[in-house]
This record gives C-alpha cells, sequence and structure tokens, in this order.
C-alpha cells in the first residue's frame, strides 16, 4: 500500500471513529433528556418522587418494590412499548401500550443487593433508562435523588 492510500484509510477510519461516536452522543440524549417526558415512582412507604432528568440515579432501598408511572404525549396512546431491567429486579404489572392519557405504569422491585439497577423503556424510536441505585448499608452510595431530595 502506497502512502498516499494509507492517509486514505487512516482518514476514513478517523471519520468513522467520529461518526460513531456522534451518533452514540445522539442516542446517549435521547436516553437522558428525553422531551416532555416525566417519571413519578411511588416507593413502598407512600413517598413519590418526579423525576425528568433520567441521567441522576434514583435511590431505592434492597428488595423494594415502587409503582412507576411514565407519562409520554398523549398522541403516542396505543403504540407498543418494552421494559426490561439491565442490572436485575423484576418488572410486574407493566402496560404493554400507551394509555390513551399517555401513561405507560409498571411496578419495579429492586435486587437485594446494593449497587446499580436500570429500567429501560422502549417506545418507537426513543430509549428512556431509568437508573435506580440499590442503597448501600455501609454508606458507599454515589449521589442520588430522593424524594426529600429531589436535586440530588
Amino acid at each position: 500500500m502506497n502512502k498516499r492510500n494509507r492517509n486514505c484509510a487512516l482518514w476514513l477510519l478517523v471519520g468513522g471513529a467520529l461518526l460513531i461516536l456522534a451518533l452514540g452522543q445522539r442516542e446517549l440524549r435521547a436516553q437522558t433528556n428525553a422531551a416532555d417526558v416525566i417519571a413519578t415512582i411511588q416507593f413502598s412507604n407512600g413517598q413519590n418522587l418526579l423525576a425528568a432528568d433520567f441521567s441522576e440515579p434514583i435511590a431505592i432501598q434492597p428488595s423494594e418494590a415502587a409503582s412507576i408511572t411514565i407519562q409520554v404525549d398523549p398522541n403516542h396512546a396505543g403504540e407498543p412499548i418494552a421494559l426490561e431491567t439491565l442490572d436485575g429486579g423484576q418488572i410486574s404489572n407493566a402496560s404493554t401500550t400507551v394509555s390513551d392519557d399517555g401513561f405507560v405504569t409498571f411496578r419495579f422491585q429492586a435486587t437485594p443487593n446494593a449497587g446499580q439497577n436500570r429500567v429501560v423503556l422502549r417506545h418507537g424510536a426513543q430509549t428512556l433508562r431509568l437508573q435506580f441505585w440499590v442503597l448501600s448499608s455501609q454508606n458507599q452510595n454515589p449521589p442520588v435523588i430522593t424524594p426529600s431530595n429531589p436535586e440530588g
């Protein structure tokens, strides 16, 4: 391979890497800054937390079950949704479509072990990721949002 071909190949690799990074950043924004989406988390003690910034970890107790309602644009009523956990925990009583009022509801039970428990909701081309943090009794926890500290 001559020098000109090597330079061309190098620029193609660099350009491809930049394109991948740019697309990855766009996907990350779609996951964390979804416009007009609000989650209401009702914890087992009756406290509620409203979350519009999906990038902040949400504190949850080990094995705690919480009811979650996510409000999306009602124009998406009837459209299918998919929910899954990435790090453990269980989802139950989950909506399979967006309600007429634009709501998706489900129950999430955290793992008994401290650490990250993510829940992913896929709706069309949009991906939302709720990031729960199961609290450690040894206070080895990152900054988290709670009903009493919704700003983190």
